[in-house]
Formats: C-alpha cells, sequence, structure tokens
C-alpha cells in the first residue's frame, strides 16, 4: 500500500477512439494535466481509470477540446467492478479509492 492521499472523488471509465489515429497520449495528456498521476490508470489504448471530483461532462469537455471530428469519447462513473486478467493489475489502486 503506499502513502499517498487520497482526496474526495469517484471512480471513473474514460475511453476513447478514432478511427483514423491512435488517441491514446492526447488522452493521457489532458487526464494527466486536469488529474494527479497517481489518480489515473491505464487499463488499455486510449482507455482509462480515473480517480476524481470532476464529472463525467466535465471529463469529457476536456477531452472534446482535442478530439476531431469523427473521434469518440465516453465517460463512465461506477461504484461497482469486478475483474479477471489485466485489469486485475490494478486491484490495489482500486481497493485504495474505496472500490
Amino acid at each position: 500500500m503506499t502513502s499517498d492521499v487520497i482526496g474526495p472523488g469517484e471512480l471513473k471509465l474514460v475511453s476513447a477512439w478514432s478511427p483514423g489515429r491512435d488517441v491514446s497520449g492526447e488522452v493521457e495528456e489532458v487526464l494527466r494535466a486536469n488529474v494527479r498521476p497517481e489518480d489515473i490508470r491505464r487499463l488499455w489504448d486510449a482507455t482509462f481509470l480515473v480517480y476524481t471530483e470532476a464529472s463525467q461532462a466535465e471529463i469529457r469537455d476536456w477531452l472534446a477540446q482535442r478530439l476531431r471530428e469523427g473521434d469518440g469519447v465516453f465517460v463512465a462513473a461506477f461504484e461497482r467492478w469486478s475483474s479477471w486478467g489485466r485489469a486485475s493489475d490494478h486491484r490495489a489502486w482500486l481497493l485504495r479509492r474505496g472500490h
């Protein structure tokens, strides 16, 4: 377990895509500009777990400024989860954030 202080927030799933380019770097850059790096976990490509007080709409708007026509983003908040496989790598991180 780490000694980092977990502030208020809610767990979000952030996923973005583009038919013609890799947007994972841009998504990570935007998230890191707005959320503490220790509160971000990449699941795969441009899909991240984020622990933040920011609303789903705020996160969408941050990303929409960088995405192009034809790209997309989906942001969901959730309180319960279950995992198997690679997502299990983030189990300790999730548990530290009350999940």
